[in-house]
C-alpha cells in the first residue's frame, strides 16, 4: 500500500486552487497559516523536496517518500521500508527523533 486510508500529500497552492474553484473566499497566505496551525498541533507534517516545493503529509506517522519529479508528485514509501545506509551518532546531547529520506524519480525515456 503506497498510502494508508485518508493519507494525502497537500500543497497549499492546490489546495487554495480547490477552495477557490469551490467559491470559498480566502486567502493564499491564510492556507499556508492554517496549514503550519495543523503542523504545530501536530494534525499534519510537512515534508519539503525543494526549497520550493513544500506539501503538507496528513499523515504524521514514520514514513518516506518518493517524487516522481516529472509529474510534481509525492507519494509514500510501502511501510516499513528503512534507508539501507549507516546511521550517524547524533552529537552527545541529542537523539535522533526522525529520518526524512525523499527517492526521486524520472522516466528512463
Amino acid at each position: 500500500m503506497w498510502s494508508g486510508p485518508g493519507s494525502r500529500h497537500i500543497e497549499a497552492a492546490a489546495l487554495h486552487a480547490s477552495l477557490t474553484n469551490e467559491a470559498v473566499n480566502i486567502s493564499l497566505a491564510t492556507v499556508y497559516n492554517t496549514l503550519r496551525d495543523f503542523e504545530r498541533a501536530g494534525s499534519i507534517r510537512r515534508t519539503a523536496v525543494a526549497s520550493e516545493r513544500v506539501w503538507f503529509d496528513t499523515d504524521t506517522g514514520d514514513h518516506q517518500h518518493f517524487y516522481i519529479e516529472a509529474e510534481s508528485r509525492l507519494i509514500d514509501l510501502p511501510s516499513g521500508w528503512q534507508p539501507h545506509y549507516p546511521m550517524p551518532s547524533p552529537p552527545d546531547g541529542y537523539r535522533i527523533t526522525r529520518i526524512d529520506t525523499v527517492v526521486h524519480w524520472e522516466p528512463l525515456f
